[in-house]
């Protein structure tokens, strides 16, 4: 078995928000698993790896998995033609500025950088790759139908979230009637951890057991919620951290031509861009 759907990103763009809500679904099934990272890291392990995941998924229902980094890597589009030509694919993208500023604080929390923001992006430039955009999608759209994405626009979770997830669950042909018990859910709320050396610890388990292929057990945690319970009470609720004037302007002019291309696909002002 393997998915006839998929989301395939963007970082930091309400992914695990709308993987969350499709998991409600009754007429959506998907691995506990999210980000298997099949077609970006793990295309080497085969196709017989991949369908692993999906033995025990319904196969009358809509079959999916979720990877935010299939959309920026460079060979993923291809991979996901060869394998699944028909599939459909959900991209939820948000303002470059902020998808940026929220992947550095992201990075900071897991301890990948301690540098102020401009040195994290020099030292880390694959968190200002992710965001340009209009360069991603156009790997996608050189080998697939425009009607097999579907492109949403994050800050529309906000102004509206059950229509946000009803043109999902019309793009999928499901039930666009389901109300999903997690959609007033705070999307990617910051938070500050009372230990780094703890926070550090959770996130290297979690990537030694899938390096070492213990899946199983990786699910099985995920649903008893140990690692969870750990993370959570080591964090502490912080008010979202302000991107200052200076900086997003500077980011602006950065994907200025992405911001363009991107609103003239979906063909419409993208206001809450500005």
């Amino acid at each position: 078995m393997l998915p006839n759907f998929l989301g395939i990103g963007s970082h930091r763009c309400g992914t695990t928000w709308i993987f969350e809500c499709l998991q409600t679904h009754p007429q959506v099934s998907m691995p506990l698993e999210k980000e298997i990272m099949f077609f970006n890291h793990n295309y080497s392990r085969g196709r017989k790896w991949y369908e692993n995941f999906f033995k025990s998924v319904d196969s009358s229902a809509r079959v999916g998995e979720f990877t935010p980094g299939y959309f920026n890597h460079i060979d993923t589009a291809g991979r996901i033609k060869e394998l699944l030509p028909d599939v459909k694919m959900i991209l939820c993208l948000r303002n470059p500025a902020d998808q940026v500023f929220s992947h550095y604080h992201l990075m900071r929390r897991r301890q990948r950088t301690d540098k102020e923001f401009w040195q994290a992006l020099e030292d880390i430039p694959y968190i200002l790759r992710t965001a340009h955009y209009a360069k991603h999608l156009r790997r996608y759209l050189d080998l697939f139908d425009e009607n097999q994405i579907l492109l949403m626009v994050y800050e529309d979770i906000k102004k509206d979230s059950s229509g946000f997830l009803r043109k999902i669950y019309s793009f999928l042909e499901i039930d666009e009637n389901h109300e999903a018990p997690v959609r007033e859910n705070r999307i990617n709320a910051y938070r500050s951890v009372r230990s780094r050396w703890i926070e550090g610890s959770v996130v290297a388990t979690g990537f030694v057991l899938r390096k070492i292929q213990l899946y199983p057990l990786v699910a099985w945690i995920r649903k008893k919620g140990f690692l969870g319970r750990i993370r959570k009470a080591n964090e502490t609720p912080m008010d979202r951290p302000v991107l200052s004037a200076e900086d997003r302007a500077r980011l602006d002019e950065i994907y200025a031509e992405d911001k363009e291309e991107i609103a003239k696909y979906l063909g419409r002002k993208l206001e809450c861009w500005k």
